[in-house]
């Protein structure tokens, strides 16, 4: 199986000019920034090589091609920055063995763009080793979503609702058959946060809806609205969606601007259900009124919608990433009931059972899921 965290290493033979390189890739992996004239070895295998120096330095040609030999980086994809359309530096990077050519100077959301597809496509390679057992086609059901989602509306194309509602029927079916476990340590496989948390919060939402007993047609729908929920991230640069380290006050009003972006991109392609266009809008309103975008608070929350919240909030506790390990399934449940009022308490305790493996919910208010 592929590493559960991806891991980056920049070989440069200019650290304050690798700096900007490193802060980029922080939001795609792990980065470990290497001189070209060390000599000890990294610490751990890298997915991906980025080579940022002087390609018109025949010393520093000479130790970068010393590393790209050792069997530690070999293996990995090179991806070398040349200085924009300078034919001699992309003759030399090319000659460096590489699978990619960066030019100068960097675009981080193309590069963290072109990083999530590359993620994506293999992760659906990992995936074709399992053929059509539930578990893969659920997965590349909802990841092919996904990917449409990401390429669609930056270009203000609409979406295929449709698409959603094939998707979710076999996500739900994928989970009957697997188990909420198996999805989790799957998905967690994903080197791309953009993909992974929406699947691991779509496989959270929809297992609850079958722990409880709801028909094949609520699963699905629970599923679709789940796999729904962030669309509109989309939308949100992706050096501010991923970005490794605390956000400032002005990337944080950004992020929030995400649910009535995903809403209203949703209502403007058409087809979607009213259940899940108020899962997209409303995913981030508190049970006390202190979420957003309007403050909701109590009976003003359906009961979808804080099944979604609650496995949205568990899903970024347990996802690894690049700043943070992932918690325990038990860790993150303490942290969770720790928000007091902020959650449906009936709801979090059915959640917690089902994911601690217990048989069946207890005799708490059960939620009403049916559309």
């Amino acid at each position: 199986m592929p590493d559960s965290a991806e891991r980056l290493v920049i070989l440069t033979d200019d650290l304050d000019r690798a700096t900007c390189l490193a802060e980029t890739l922080g939001a795609a992996g792990a980065i470990e920034t290497r001189l070209v004239t060390d000599l000890e070895p990294i610490s751990q295998r890298p997915a991906r090589t980025f080579v940022d120096i002087d390609l018109s330095s025949g010393p520093s040609i000479a130790s970068a091609r010393r590393w790209l030999r050792r069997p530690s980086i070999a293996a990995s994809t090179k991806w070398i920055l040349v200085g924009g359309d300078d034919y001699r530096e992309r003759t030399q990077a090319l000659a460096l063995g590489a699978d990619r050519i960066v030019p100068r100077p960097v675009e981080p959301e193309e590069v963290l763009s072109d990083l999530r597809d590359i993620m994506a496509v293999e992760f659906g390679s990992f995936l074709d080793r399992f053929e059509n057992t539930r578990l893969a086609m659920g997965l590349r059901a909802g990841q092919d979503v996904l990917a449409s989602v990401f390429a669609s509306l930056p270009r203000g194309e609409s979406l295929d609702a449709s698409a959603f509602d094939d998707a979710a029927l076999l996500i739900a079916d994928a989970l009957a058959e697997e188990g909420l476990g198996n999805w989790l340590s799957t998905v967690q496989l994903h080197h791309s946060s953009s993909f992974r948390h929406s699947l691991l919060v779509a496989g959270g939402a929809t297992c609850f809806a079958q722990f409880i007993g709801a028909g094949r047609a609520d699963q699905a729908r629970v599923a679709r609205a789940s796999l729904a929920h962030d669309v509109g991230k989309a939308l949100i640069p992706l050096s501010v969606l991923d970005k490794p380290s605390k956000l400032d006050p002005a990337e944080e009003a950004e992020i929030r601007l995400h649910p009535q972006l995903g809403y209203d991109l949703l209502v403007k392609s058409g087809g979607f259900s009213d259940d899940t266009l108020d899962v997209v809008l409303s995913h981030h309103e508190m049970c006390d009124g202190s979420g957003y975008p309007r403050g909701l608070a109590g009976a003003e929350i359906s009961d979808l919608t804080r099944v979604v919240t609650i496995a949205d909030i568990f899903a970024a506790l347990v996802e690894v990433r690049a700043y943070k390990p992932a918690l325990s399934h038990a860790s993150a449940l303490d942290i969770m009931a720790g928000m007091g009022a902020k959650l449906d308490g009936d709801l979090l305790t059915i959640f917690a059972q089902m994911v601690l493996g217990e048989h069946g919910p207890s005799a708490v208010r059960r939620p009403s899921l049916d559309g």
